[in-house]
């Protein structure tokens, strides 16, 4: 999946329906990108979102035999994106004026691609992962 992609259109609200669609695409996403991952399935982290816990959801995750990790509540192990990686985005982007909606949203790839970058390596160099999720923007990852 694109990280342009993970937009959510205007005018548009997550409700179960749409983030089964999500999920859906997802999953084909891991399926042609990691067929490696496909083989023995994948587990998704959730929080506790209405999107995430609807009965909708959990049907359609237990059909398709996706392992969900819950969110435990009030885990100070788990930072949640709030804390670290959008604070990091809004300092690149402050005081700055977008003529649209779209440069926004590319301004926003871009500087997400520039963290993931950097924070895959020094998640390669250390050997852990300092509080952003490493994963691949683009032809490899998804």
């Amino acid at each position: 999946m694109e990280l342009c992609e993970l937009f959510v259109p205007r005018n548009t609200t997550v409700k179960s329906e749409y983030y089964e669609g999500l999920l859906e695409r997802l999953r084909k996403d891991v399926r042609r990108k990691r067929p490696e991952n496909w083989a023995d399935g994948f587990i998704l982290h959730h929080d506790n979102a209405p999107c995430h816990t609807s009965l909708l959801v959990r049907q359609f995750l237990s059909n398709k035999n996706i392992t969900v990790c819950p969110h435990p509540p009030q885990s100070p192990d788990l930072e949640p994106c709030d804390f670290s990686l959008f604070p990091k985005v809004k300092i690149t982007m402050k005081g700055k004026r977008f003529e649209s909606i779209q440069d926004i949203e590319a301004a926003t790839t871009a500087q997400l691609k520039t963290l993931m970058k950097r924070t895959s390596r020094t998640a390669s160099a250390s050997g852990k992962n300092d509080g952003i999720s490493v994963f691949e923007v683009g032809g490899g990852g998804f």
